[in-house]
């Protein structure tokens, strides 16, 4: 009965959002036997003219009683998406923010709620400067649109309308279909992930990660040649039963090295043997799996990040302390300690830290005691940066980073194809929401509502690397 009522509210409101639309922007032409409430979000945001200023007479003669009853039902549904539904509480204060403009605009006049103007000050200022200022109610009116202004509106309703008919939590998801297993793959992708697997028999992985830099440098810049046969000395020296043969080498992203053996018995063999890997480069070892814990408020005197840390022998005496300190309760090793943020605000007291460590359960440990440092208990929580909020600053997009954007330069303050850096307007605008800000600024519709969705993801991952 409650998954009713809720998908009842969503459609409920996604028509109470649609027809406030209609009053506000109507399309240029509509079919004589149109259903006003099916008619979908994209048919009422496009113009009929090359002209970005061009005034439009609109064909819709919707008298004042319809009006009423849009506003009466959209009124409705902001209650009900205040009260019901598994929305976040943030997320329906957004949604019914931008609903509660429209009805502003589709009544031409401010609202009387002052609640409302307070809890909506922020996103009202917004929408002010990007929706469409309807014309005085009279027969025939004139509404005065702009293309970017139109497109700033069916920005902000396209995400209106997709939380509303679209959201799901974790569990839903989950119990709505099964999982995508390799057999509901195409015939293609499964044989692909067939060849991945029986490849990954014959690699093994390598690490320098904490190796000096002379020998990152050393391996960054020799061939390939020279690093197999670097890697086959060593292992001719472990005296291997089969003699197990290399015969390729790939330098990975993250300081990780694969080598590849000729046999699946010869990696195998070389995975499982004590090899001295130290005796081809100084400092390479077997990559093993890395689970971080993330420690915040941690004074900055207790370690030094600062550029070159890694190196210096203080770097390597905290971490001996922090072991003996943790030993009694979590009995950890520790892989490395790094910065979360990789730049710190000058001045800063605290900072928070990112603590690996091979073992799992010992990470998990820490996560249940609690990490200690300088006597001192601090919480510890997951890393799992999949969970994190992340934005492009190349093209401004949410859910990856530069380094792996395809997308054309935007700029983040004014919205116009070129590069950030090259911005030279003093007027800010928003490409995401189109509002008066920066595209990272906190306030941006789209970033807090992307936020919250990685928040619910979160929320319903484990805080534990064993499960």
């Amino acid at each position: 009965m409650a998954s009713r009522t809720k998908e009842t509210v969503k459609a409920g409101s996604e028509i109470a959002v649609q027809n406030l639309i209609l009053t506000l922007h109507p399309p240029s032409h509509l079919p004589s036997n149109a259903d006003t409430e099916a008619t979908s979000l994209g048919s009422c945001s496009r113009l009929a003219t090359n002209n970005p200023s061009a005034t439009r007479t609109s064909p819709c003669n919707t008298n004042e009683a319809n009006n009423d009853d849009i506003i009466k039902r959209a009124r409705k549904a902001c209650a009900d998406l205040r009260n019901k539904g598994s929305l976040q509480q943030k997320v329906k204060d957004n949604i019914t923010t931008v609903i509660e403009n429209l009805i502003e605009k589709a009544k031409g006049q401010p609202t009387t709620n002052a609640t409302h103007v307070e809890e909506a000050s922020t996103e009202t200022a917004n929408l002010k400067a990007t929706t469409v200022e309807a014309a005085t109610q009279t027969e025939g009116p004139n509404i005065a649109v702009n293309e970017t202004d139109l497109n700033a509106v069916d920005k902000k309703m396209n995400l209106v309308i997709n939380i509303l008919t679209k959201d799901k939590t974790y569990t839903q998801t989950v119990t709505a279909a099964p999982r995508p297993t390799t057999q509901q793959l195409s015939p293609a992708k499964e044989r692909l992930n067939k060849a991945r697997q029986d490849r990954a028999q014959y690699e093994i992985n390598l690490t320098m990660a904490n190796a000096p830099k002379d020998t990152q440098e050393l391996i960054r810049s020799s061939s390939y040649k020279e690093i197999i046969r670097r890697f086959q000395e060593t292992i001719d020296k472990a005296e291997l039963g089969g003699k197990p043969k290399l015969e390729d080498v790939k330098k990975l992203s993250r300081g990780v090295i694969r080598i590849q053996a000729t046999t699946k018995e010869g990696a195998k063999t070389i995975r499982e043997a004590n090899i001295n890997w130290e005796e081809a480069y100084t400092g390479i070892k077997i990559y093993k799996r890395q689970c971080g814990i993330v420690i915040h408020g941690v004074p900055v005197w207790a370690i030094n990040l600062e550029p070159g840390y890694e190196e210096t022998k203080e770097y390597k005496d905290t971490i001996n302390d922090w072991q003996r300190e943790n030993a009694s309760r979590n009995n950890i090793t520790i892989a490395s300690i790094i910065p979360l943020v990789r730049k710190t605000k000058i001045g800063k007291t605290h900072q928070s830290i990112i603590v690996t460590m091979e073992d799992a359960e010992a990470a998990d440990r820490c996560i249940i005691n609690h990490f200690f440092i300088e006597s001192q208990s601090f919480e510890a929580e997951k890393y799992a940066p999949q969970y994190r909020l992340r934005q492009c600053y190349k093209c401004q997009e949410f859910g990856h980073t530069a380094n792996k954007c395809k997308n054309n330069s935007k700029c983040g303050k004014c919205a116009f194809n070129h590069p950030t850096v090259e911005c030279s307007s003093d007027e800010h605008k928003c490409i995401n929401c189109g509002g008066n800000h920066e595209a990272w600024h906190k306030e941006c519709l789209v970033r807090s509502i992307v936020g919250d969705k990685v928040q619910e993801e979160r929320e319903t991952n484990s805080p534990f690397f064993c499960q």
